[in-house]
């Protein structure tokens, strides 16, 4: 078996492509893909600033990129953003 895989901030995908396999239609593909659907790097940033499990934007951040958001600095870098998250991380761990 061979396996590619291939993610981007919305989506995981994998490819399982079995070694010598044919075609024979429908019924017998050569290789199936697997999409793992996940949410945004913003999306998944308002969840986590909501749920008061980080004290601030950089610790944020570091949250997203250990769950493999790459892009996550460059999506949260302007201002109006931060502030936003900032907001909800103070508002979640005062609830």
């Amino acid at each position: 078996m061979i396996e590619l895989v291939s993610i981007n901030a919305s989506f995981a995908a994998k490819m399982v492509v079995a070694p010598n396999a044919k075609a024979d239609g429908p019924t017998n593909p050569v290789a199936r893909i697997v999409m793992d659907e996940r949410p945004s790097v913003v999306e998944r940033a308002f969840q986590i600033a909501k749920s008061g499990k980080v004290a601030n934007v950089s610790a944020l951040r570091a949250q997203l990129s250990g769950e493999g958001y790459s892009n996550s600095a460059q999506a949260l870098a302007g201002r109006s953003i931060s502030n936003q998250l900032s907001r909800l991380i103070v508002q979640a761990r005062n609830a």
